[in-house]
Order: C-alpha cells, then structure tokens, then sequence
C-alpha cells in the first residue's frame, strides 16, 4: 500500500510539475526542501558526473524511498526518477594496502 501511495505522489508531482515547475526542474535549494518535506528524503549519495554535473540521490531510511536527481553545473535540479526500496547498506573503506 505504502509503495502504490508513493509512486502515486510522485506520479501527480512529476505530470503536474505544480510544486517545481512543468518541467520537474528547480534550483537545487528548491527540489532539496521540497524532497525534504514531502518525503522525509534527504542526500544519500552524490555521484560526480565530470565536468557536467552530478546525480544526487536522495532517500528516506524509514520509508525506503528515494528520489534521483540530475544536477547541472549552473545549479539546476532535475527529478529524474523515484521509487520504493532504497536500502542502505554499510559502507566500509577498503583496508590500507600493507
């Protein structure tokens, strides 16, 4: 039920671009607050694209949604795909080389 609500959320949000524009783009300090807001979502990963920006995941540890968003280098966010069942795993560093 929890996924069926959610992806209808994000469905209404990215057909009707009421919150953040026609185009599902904002500044990033608009799509950021409103992931925020909306989801509970917050950074997950940042995955540095370059010179051309960066792809941002945004994700909710309790509910398991994730938003992603493509970043330009001009500060443009664009909400390019959403979903249920982000997990989180545990992360660890390789170990020095002896």
């Amino acid at each position: 039920m929890r996924k069926a609500i959610t992806a209808a959320a994000m469905a209404a949000f990215l057909i009707s671009g009421s919150a953040l524009g026609q185009e599902a783009c904002a500044p990033l300090k608009e799509m950021r607050s409103y992931l925020e807001e909306r989801f509970s979502e917050n950074v997950g990963a940042v995955l540095v694209v370059g010179d051309d920006g960066a792809l941002v995941i945004f994700a909710n540890p309790e509910t398991e949604t994730w938003s992603l968003v493509s970043v330009g280098t001009d500060g443009t966010a664009c909400l390019i795909g959403a979903g249920v069942g982000f997990v989180f795993p545990r992360l660890n560093k390789p170990s020095d080389p002896a």
